[in-house]
């Protein structure tokens, strides 16, 4: 296993590990501050941090407002892909998710990848954290697989024995 791939492991294995202590979680909840607060949640996961400290910072607040709730079967974007089977999906938000995923830039925009993140929480839908946090440490990688594969599993054919 290379060293990236179990450290994302790991690092989503002590969420999931700490979910119930509540001070954790609040803290962790500040992650998204640009002052002191920020450090509350750093001082927590800074260990787990060697690149891409903002996408683990993202993952590491987001799963604290999700209520802790995953699912280690199902991709964010397969996720979303139900939803908009399920018509509980807006064509706005469709290309909202395009667009994300057209961008150049190193990182997704975190509002919209929020606001996706949200939908499916108030759908009781969940996703596998270590799966976001890995691609997002991938999303600027030139040959763009990540995206690639969002693409793909968001607009791709639902199996037929999917669970709705």
């Amino acid at each position: 296993m290379n060293d990236k791939k179990s450290k994302t492991i790991n690092f989503v294995n002590f969420l999931i590990n700490n979910r119930e202590n509540n001070g954790f979680l609040s803290d962790l909840k500040k992650l998204s501050y640009n002052d002191n607060r920020r450090l509350l949640g750093l001082r927590h996961i800074i260990n787990f941090i060697s690149y891409n400290e903002e996408a683990y910072c993202f993952v590491a607040e987001q799963f604290a407002h999700s209520r802790c709730k995953y699912n280690q079967d199902i991709s964010l974007p397969k996720a979303l892909s139900i939803l908009k089977y399920k018509n509980k999906f807006s064509a706005s938000l469709e290309s909202k998710f395009d667009y994300m995923l057209s961008s150049s830039n190193i990182l997704p925009d975190f509002n919209t990848l929020n606001c996706f993140i949200r939908i499916l929480i108030n759908q009781n839908m969940y996703f596998d954290w270590q799966l976001l946090l890995r691609d997002l440490c991938h999303w600027g990688d030139y040959s763009s697989w990540v995206q690639k594969n969002w693409i793909k599993e968001f607009h791709g054919k639902l199996d037929i024995g999917e669970d709705l």
